[in-house]
């Protein structure tokens, strides 16, 4: 976990404070998210690699560099300037009604809706700081709409995850392997903005 993290204990399990935090938890957070779509995480690690930075220690680790590259663009500013102030504010909401970790299912989704950018940008040799200007930049025209489906569609499908596998642990049951997502989104209906 990240050094900085301050953790409130509620029945023995550690709580984020922090969007950095959660994003950072190995058992919810964005790697975890990002293991969906294998292709996308290891070209997006591929990437990560080609960096230069160091510190005393040596190297920074691919991971490493991809969790400061997400925290440093979208969660310390909160998608801020990232993305259009009606999906920023739906952003907010989903982190007042579940805390912060929905920013790592979120900026998991954004990485998704940046998957074709991605793979042009591993094909091209890019490095971080093109990353960094992908993620700061691409995300601009994404509507609410676009981000509700595929955020509805990955918690719906974690949540089916969730059970087949308490169900398998509980009836001693063989675990069966994971199946693969598909990689797209369902149109689910949405509620019209009040204001038009």
């Amino acid at each position: 976990m990240h050094a900085s993290c301050w953790y409130q204990r509620v029945s023995h399990t550690p709580v984020p404070l922090s969007s950095s935090c959660a994003a950072r938890d190995p058992r919810r957070g964005l790697l975890k998210r990002l293991k969906r779509w294998p292709k996308t995480l290891g070209r997006l690690l591929n990437i990560c690699s080609r960096s230069k930075a160091y510190t005393a220690e040596g190297p920074i680790a691919p991971w490493s560099q991809l969790h400061m590259t997400v925290d440093d663009v979208w969660l310390e500013q909160a998608f801020v300037g990232v993305l259009d102030w009606p999906t920023v504010l739906w952003v907010w909401d989903q982190c007042a009604i579940r805390g912060w970790e929905a920013l790592a299912d979120i900026a998991a989704n954004c990485v998704w809706l940046l998957r074709h950018d991605i793979r042009e940008l591993d094909k091209l040799a890019g490095g971080v700081d093109d990353l960094r200007h992908l993620f700061s930049g691409r995300l601009r025209n994404t509507q609410v709409p676009e981000l509700q489906t595929l955020y509805a569609a990955t918690r719906i499908s974690d949540a089916t995850e969730a059970a087949s596998d308490s169900s398998t642990q509980s009836s001693g049951a063989k675990p069966h392997p994971s199946r693969p997502r598909p990689e797209a989104a369902f149109r689910l209906p949405v509620v019209a903005d009040a204001l038009t």
